[in-house]
């Protein structure tokens, strides 16, 4: 796995790219961090590749 800092909705989030049998990372998920005072509280996530265009990332990385 690979995440990528990004953001959603004015909060922290990362982009989580899965590595493939052929060795190519591939988008999978979008993750969403909500952090209070203790740390992560609460955690969204979105799937779906179509949804890395959005955010401006790429769909592969090398």
């Amino acid at each position: 796995m690979r995440m990528v800092p990004t953001s959603a909705n004015g909060l922290p989030a990362f982009a989580l790219y899965m590595r493939d049998p052929d060795g190519v990372h591939r988008a999978f998920q979008v993750q969403q961090v909500t952090v209070g005072a203790d740390g992560v509280r609460h955690v969204t996530v979105w799937f779906g590749a179509a949804l890395f265009a959005r955010f401006g990332l790429p769909v592969e990385l090398a």
